[in-house]
């Protein structure tokens, strides 16, 4: 994908993310190895963007429900990973205190 196309649609999906990679559900197949952009919108610090390397693709019980894609982040920068590890800890600080608060 063109990591600088300025006419991406963007789309909203939940993501299982990590300061080390990310899983999400996608409709088109990719092979392992190969490398891709993603764009995620992170509270608080607006569009973030990325290069990602596929690591597996499995298809859901449902042809029709797309594929699970595992993917690490590749050739992300220290201040990049951090920001991705602040939003992550304030994501689930937040989660436990609506879940958890007395």
């Amino acid at each position: 994908l063109e990591p600088d196309a300025l006419d991406m649609e963007l789309t909203e999906q939940s993501v299982n993310l990590s300061g080390g990679g990310i899983s999400i559900i996608v409709q088109t197949v990719y092979q392992p190895r190969e490398t891709l952009s993603v764009t995620l919108l992170l509270p608080d610090h607006g569009r973030f963007t990325a290069s990602i390397e596929v690591v597996q693709l499995d298809p859901l019980p449902r042809a029709s429900d797309g594929y699970r894609l595992r993917a690490r982040f590749v050739r992300l920068s220290t201040q990049d990973r951090d920001v991705l590890i602040r939003h992550i800890l304030r994501f689930q600080r937040d989660h436990l205190a609506r879940h958890y608060s007395a």
